[in-house]
């Protein structure tokens, strides 16, 4: 009997007898758009990935672990702390399309962490920190650059950019 496999970027399906069945992200591979490490350990990184969300390490690489949805756009880790990480995710609808959200266990459990934060409709913006305890974390949306001063809690704005693009011939 003939089956009918298809690859795509979240996994892959077959079909038996007229009835897909879908593998979600269970092949060992995945193409990831931000990756990150701890500052001071290589026992924790992760990044995120499109439309397979954060996937993170705690032991060095020997396991990972798929800890959110949606298309993962950014990681952050706390250099003192790195059970605390960042994490940008998208695709939401009402804007803003990615948002920030926080963790204190290593990606088990999350929290919103957009307070200030006006709507976006920019495609996988960055989250940072600057890598010093108490960390401060950057990040942006739309033409601004936001810093957070209590582990993304609040957000300012510390910055504009221009918005404006211009073809080149």
């Amino acid at each position: 009997s003939a089956a009918l496999m298809i690859g795509h970027d979240g996994g892959w399906s077959y079909e038996t007898g007229g009835v897909f069945n879908s593998i979600f992200n269970n092949i060992p591979i995945t193409q990831y758009t931000h990756v990150r490490a701890a500052p001071g350990s290589r026992l924790v990184m992760g990044g995120g990935s499109q439309d397979n969300g954060i996937s993170i390490t705690t032991n060095g690489g020997a396991a990972w672990f798929f800890r959110q949805g949606g298309d993962g756009s950014d990681l952050s880790i706390d250099p003192s702390n790195t059970a605390r990480m960042w994490s940008q995710v998208g695709v939401y609808d009402p804007p803003p399309l990615f948002r920030r959200h926080r963790t204190v266990d290593s990606g088990v459990n999350w929290v919103d962490a957009n307070n200030g934060i006006t709507a976006q409709g920019n495609w996988y913006t960055d989250v940072d920190n600057d890598r010093v305890s108490p960390v401060y974390l950057y990040t942006n949306a739309d033409n601004k650059v936001y810093r957070s001063t209590d582990y993304g809690d609040n957000w300012t704005v510390i910055g504009t950019f221009p918005t404006t693009v211009r073809a080149v011939d």
